[in-house]
This record gives C-alpha cells, structure tokens and sequence, in this order.
C-alpha cells in the first residue's frame, strides 16, 4: 500500500513537531534567582564554536518585564568552563544583544549578538582568553538541553559558593 500525500504530509510535521527542542515542562514555572521571581522560558538556545565550543542558554523573565538568562559554559579553557552563570540581557546598537554578567564587580558582555546585512553574529568574551569566539546557533544542541537543568545547575553552584 503506498502513503498518499495527505499522510507523507502529517507524518512530516509531526517528525518536524519532535525536533523542536526539548520543552521545560508543559507550562511556564516561576523560579527566583538573587531573591527576584523569574519565569523561565519554555525552551533553551545552544550555541557552537571551534574546538567544541559550547554555551547552553536558558533564557527568563522577571516579575517587572526585564530579560535574563543563565548561560553555561563547554570545552572553554577559562575559569568559566562548566559554570552555569546568570546574565542580564541588554539591548545593543542596531537591534544587537548583549548577555552581560558581573565579574570581579563590574559588567561583563560575555555573548555579544550584533547584526550584519541583517544576519545574526554571535561572538563570546570570556576572563582568561585573549579573543572574542565567534558561535554558531545550534539548534541540535539546544535540544539536549532545558532551561529547568541550567537552572538547577545554577543553583547547585550558588549553594557550593562556587
């Protein structure tokens, strides 16, 4: 019996359905990062370098509007090579982005998204490496992942002091 279109196309999108990412849960959950309520998004971003580069995003909300994110960090040779670290994400020139932390007490733009002819470059600044890392979004990455697991990790370091 051969499939008719009808059936090639909804078995399609439901395969298409299954890459989307990995979802936090069903419904947004409230967590509280430095004593302020957050909603983390439903899913996370992942991005890929040279030299197996990774930075896994959980992107949230808080209760009065403002953007944040946890990033984690893979394969860097810095101090931030698996750490789980929290972020404000402020606007930037010409519909950019910048993921900024604190470090040794002052900001630090450490994913930078600037836009070129339109396109989206994604660069990463970390302590202890002399140059910016050039990312690529990775949508394979992002699905092995979840806001709820970066989170978490967040938090176990924050109770390890780390």
């Amino acid at each position: 019996m051969k499939p008719n279109g009808m059936a090639i196309a909804v078995g399609g999108l439901l395969f298409m359905g299954a890459l989307q990412g990995v979802r936090a849960d069903t419904a947004s959950e409230t967590y509280r990062i430095q004593g302020k309520a957050v909603t983390l998004a439903h899913y996370s971003k992942a991005f890929v370098g040279p030299g197996n580069v990774r930075v896994e995003v959980a992107p949230y909300k808080s209760a009065d509007g403002k953007e944040g994110a946890i990033l984690a960090f893979h394969g860097v040779e810095s101090k931030w090579d698996g750490k789980a670290i929290n972020h404000a994400v402020q606007p930037a020139a010409y519909d950019g982005a910048h993921y900024v932390a604190t470090y040794n007490g002052k900001p630090w733009h450490t994913l930078q998204m600037s836009k070129v002819y339109g396109e989206e470059q994604w660069t990463l600044f970390l302590p202890d490496v002399k140059n910016g890392i050039t990312l690529t979004p990775s949508d394979g990455a992002a699905q092995l992942t979840n806001p709820r697991e970066l989170f978490q990790q967040y938090q176990a370091q924050q109770k390890e002091g780390k």
